[in-house]
């Protein structure tokens, strides 16, 4: 009886050994395995004791040089990182970042020509390009994930030269007069650099070193030879383009957004505290950074400031990060009016989730469009702050969209999706007019300038008319 209430107890236990059947296959391996470590235990034990003072000054010395190698490493870390009072300096001209000249023979393998498609040429990169692309003259300039700022000739897609830098370089270059401003480092950087390079030849000219991140371009006063930068947590900073020497510096609060400057007055947006979210819109005196005007805005700063009139601006604000997608993201959309005391806030618009910075705006100011993350372009009228239209274009946004506009046609609207659709949308009433499908999406924009249109990839630019229509397959 005793027995049998046993396997009563325990019968559903048992019912599992048909189960584990197969596994008796792999037992001669299981017990190999067993014997094999058993084995090698024992005659790792025997070289230990024969060998023990020899394997401890190996040990030993080994230690010893992850320490001095660690030492190094922070030394050189303390050395290239401002202290956080004096926050940024300039870098000693034998310090300047490296540059590489390359010739038409090293480079123009990696350029071909499809004209039957609309392409123009497309250009390969072995960095994964990252920033946004800028066209001055005859050059192309932009950032990649690889450290590096490279230039290419407008007219064909060859790699001219390319400055290595320390970081990612995500913020788009500013050129101002020949020369090339641009920053670098991701929001996780505790160091970077502003650095001005000749935009004809890429040799660096000055730096200055910030101990944060930079992810906005600067804004230049070239006619003054000065600039306004901010340095993320470390706030607005003025040099002279010269030298790059501080002219002021005000911790007004963390700034990823570029600040404008415009018929001599001077904006910038700053997230007020690390902690939490919410930020304000300033107006500084340009001169010495003394605070004009501040008005408080829900999340933190992410777009651009769209001057609408003389104390009337549209901007954008976000709660998440670029390329992290989350249920927490959020975006604001609002119309600040700095003359009005009572009600600084003209209209104030929530979007269903983040925007991609940093949004566009048609020439007539009548609309402003933004890419939001979850694939969405969003049409905002710019008196009202109400929707024009809403068109979903794909499953993801990772980049902004630009606008085309041409004499006798509506405006359009490029947007880039992550699955590397280019959709081509009417600017006044969202439909889809034609398209292109390129192997992927990716953060830089579209650019559109003068007749050709700039399309980045990871690791290709295609440079397409603009007046090609229906859909196309580069």
């Amino acid at each position: 009886m005793p027995n049998k209430s046993l396997y009563r107890t325990y019968r559903s236990t048992f019912c599992i050994f048909p189960a584990l059947i197969p596994l008796v296959e792999i037992l001669p391996w299981v017990l190999a395995a067993i014997g094999a470590l058993a084995g090698g235990t024992q005659a790792a034990l025997i070289f230990w004791h024969t060998n023990r003072k020899k394997l401890q000054r190996a040990l030993g010395a080994l230690a010893i040089s992850a320490i001095v190698a660690a030492g190094f490493i922070y030394a050189d870390h303390a050395r290239i990182v401002p202290d956080q009072d004096v926050g940024s300096e300039l870098v000693a001209k034998e310090n300047l970042p490296k540059f590489t000249a390359y010739t038409r023979q090293e480079t123009i393998q990696n350029t071909t020509v499809n004209a039957s498609s609309g392409v123009v040429w497309t250009s390969q990169s072995a960095a994964e390009l990252l920033g946004n692309p800028v066209v001055s003259g005859d050059m192309l300039v932009q950032g990649t994930f690889s450290n590096s700022v490279q230039a290419r000739r407008r007219s064909d897609g060859v790699l001219l030269w390319e400055v290595h830098k320390r970081h990612p370089v995500f913020t788009a270059p500013v050129i101002a007069d020949g020369v090339v401003y641009v920053g670098e480092g991701l929001h996780t950087a505790d160091v970077s650099g502003l650095t001005a390079i000749n935009l004809k030849t890429g040799e660096p000219i000055w730096e200055r070193r910030f101990a944060s991140h930079i992810e906005s371009y600067p804004a230049v006063d070239a006619e003054n030879d000065r600039l306004w930068a901010g340095a993320g947590s470390l706030g607005l900073w003025a040099l002279d383009t010269e030298d790059g020497s501080k002219l002021w510096w005000v911790k007004i609060g963390h700034i990823d957004a570029s600040p404008i400057y415009d018929d001599g007055r001077l904006f910038a947006m700053a997230k007020l505290t690390e902690e939490i979210d919410g930020s304000a819109f300033f107006e500084l005196d340009p001169d010495n950074g003394d605070i004009l005007k501040k008005i408080e805005l829900p999340g933190n700063p992410m777009g651009q400031i769209f001057k609408m009139g003389h104390d009337q601006f549209v901007v954008s604000t976000a709660v998440g990060q670029v390329g992290l997608n989350k249920e927490s993201d959020k975006g604001w959309v609002m119309r600040v009016d700095l003359a009005n005391k009572d009600k600084p806030i003209v209209w104030q618009y929530e979007l269903t989730t983040m925007a991609i910075p940093e949004g566009q705006m048609l020439a007539d100011k009548s609309l402003v469009y933004f890419a939001v993350k979850n694939g969405e372009v969003v049409a905002l009228d710019t008196q009202t702050g109400k929707p024009a239209w809403t068109r979903k274009c794909g499953t993801e946004f990772k980049t902004d969209t630009a606008i085309l506009e041409r004499n006798g046609k509506d405006p359009q609207i490029l947007a880039l999706t992550s699955d590397g659709r280019l959709h081509y949308l009417n600017a006044r009433t969202g439909e889809i007019e034609s398209q292109y499908q390129f192997e992927s999406g990716s953060y830089p924009a579209p650019i559109v300038q003068g007749e050709w249109i700039y399309i980045t990839t990871h690791h290709n630019i295609y440079a397409i008319e603009n007046q090609i229509d229906g859909k196309v397959s580069p």
